[in-house]
């Protein structure tokens, strides 16, 4: 993506999608956020992918 207007929120239907959202977009200067957000909140959606992708690949072996 080249630009992106993003809103991010702790709790989402789906968590991944506001962090591969930001991650997608090519440049800095291409994100807009809608509100203000603590970084944290980044963090916290890169931990719970992690947590799904682990989660996922247990779950495939069974």
């Amino acid at each position: 993506l080249n630009k992106a207007i993003l809103n991010i929120f702790k709790k989402q239907f789906a968590v991944s999608l506001s962090y591969i959202a930001v991650f997608r977009v090519r440049t800095l200067e291409g994100i807009i956020f809608n509100k203000p957000f603590k970084i944290d909140t980044l963090r916290l959606l890169k931990k719970n992918i992690i947590k799904d992708k682990l989660y996922n690949k247990v779950k495939r072996r069974l």
